[in-house]
Parts: structure tokens; C-alpha cells; sequence
């Protein structure tokens, strides 16, 4: 796996400085650095700058290079969405509608807005990703027991499973975690299987069946 490059607030507002640099970015992430018509395959194109969207110059197709993306019929600049998502991103702690808006000096309502879709549009990535490579399966439990209630796998409390994705010298890189049922190995296969990328090595001693390769 890759390892992502970090790059600094100051570095990210150099590289993306304008609004013609964020297009020419997710132009080059989404069609290859050139529009392509999605109808006709021609690559001739007009750009309508008033209204953001590119038409073709064969079939006459228009079609907006947000559509499909959390930046899709929004008011607000590429340039403002940019820094927004770099900001949230890059915040472990979490950031906050009320830092945005300092930050980006936009209205509460409006970073709050923008701030909703940013972390549903993550979430929906996050629930898709699957853990690759060398990855640690394990459980664990939470809360309390119900009274008189059996120790161990028959416990009463919250069953949750937990994968974590590991480099080659053992350090962490992305975890998933779900609250399950019950810990009976279909319902761990069924997490694993959704969760893991099927030519992954899965370490365990919980379990023994799942320490070899899922494919």
C-alpha cells in the first residue's frame, strides 16, 4: 500500500491558490487532465465559465465537473470546498462549524452545511473501504453484564469486532470496527469478508480459520 504524502495549510493554499487550479485538479482526477463526452466519446469541448459546465462541441452534451461529487450544486467556490475538506481531513480532533467559519470567514449556517456533507460523503468512503495487506482480527466487548448473565463469548455485553490493518514492521494503518450479534465464526466471516480485501493475510488467535488468506 502507498504511503500518503503529508503536506502542510501553507503548502496545500500555494497549490490550490485559485479557482483554475482546483478545476484543472479534479478535471485530471475525474476525466485524466481532458474531457471526454460521456455520450458522443468526443474530446472537443466548450467551457461555459457562467454556469460551470463543459458542453460538447459534437452532440452539444453538457455536463458539470462536480456532478456525482459532495461539491455538486453548491453555491460555493471549488476553492472554498478545497480548503474545507483539507481542513476536516487533516483535524484528528475533529473540526467544528464554528472553526470552519473563522477559517473560511462564511457564515455559521453555511459551514454548517458544508461541514454535514463533507463527513456523510467520508463516512459513506469509510463504510466502502476495504482493509488490505497484513491485517489483525480480534474482539472485545463493552458496557456491563446483565445480572447472572455467562462470562466470555456468552457474555451479555456489546460484542464488537475489530480488524486493523497493519504495516510489514507491525505499525498500525486503518482499523474497522462493528458492534455484531453474537461472536459465531459465520458472523465474523460475513464482517471479514466485507471488511478485508480478499488476498489479505489475516492474523488472529480468536480465529484459527480465518488466519489464512481469504482467497
Amino acid at each position: 500500500m502507498a504511503k500518503e504524502k503529508s503536506i502542510s495549510y501553507a503548502r496545500f493554499q500555494k497549490q490550490f491558490s485559485n479557482e483554475e487550479f482546483c478545476r484543472d485538479y479534479l478535471l485530471k482526477i475525474r476525466w485524466n487532465g481532458e474531457y471526454i463526452c460521456p455520450k458522443c466519446g468526443c474530446k472537443e469541448y466548450y467551457f461555459l465559465a457562467n454556469r460551470n459546465l463543459y458542453q460538447c462541441k459534437h452532440c452539444r452534451h453538457q455536463q458539470s465537473l462536480t456532478a456525482g461529487t459532495v461539491m455538486h450544486r453548491s453555491h460555493l467556490t471549488l476553492l472554498t470546498w478545497f480548503w474545507a475538506i483539507f481542513l476536516i481531513a487533516k483535524d484528528k480532533r475533529g473540526y467544528s462549524a464554528a472553526m470552519l467559519s473563522r477559517e473560511l470567514d462564511l457564515p455559521y449556517n453555511t459551514t454548517w452545511l458544508l461541514l454535514h456533507r463533507i463527513r456523510k460523503a467520508m463516512s459513506e468512503r469509510d463504510s466502502r473501504y476495504q482493509l488490505s495487506g497484513i491485517v489483525e482480527l480480534d474482539d472485545t466487548y463493552f458496557g456491563k453484564s446483565s445480572k447472572g448473565a455467562k462470562r466470555g463469548r456468552g457474555t451479555s455485553k456489546t460484542k464488537v469486532v475489530i480488524a486493523v490493518s497493519k504495516t510489514t514492521d507491525g505499525k498500525p494503518l486503518y482499523v474497522k470496527m462493528q458492534v455484531i450479534p453474537n461472536l459465531k465464526s459465520t458472523t465474523i466471516g460475513k464482517f471479514a469478508k466485507t471488511n478485508i480485501f480478499e488476498q489479505s493475510t489475516i492474523q488472529t488467535d480468536a480465529y484459527y480459520s480465518y488466519r489464512k488468506p481469504l482467497a
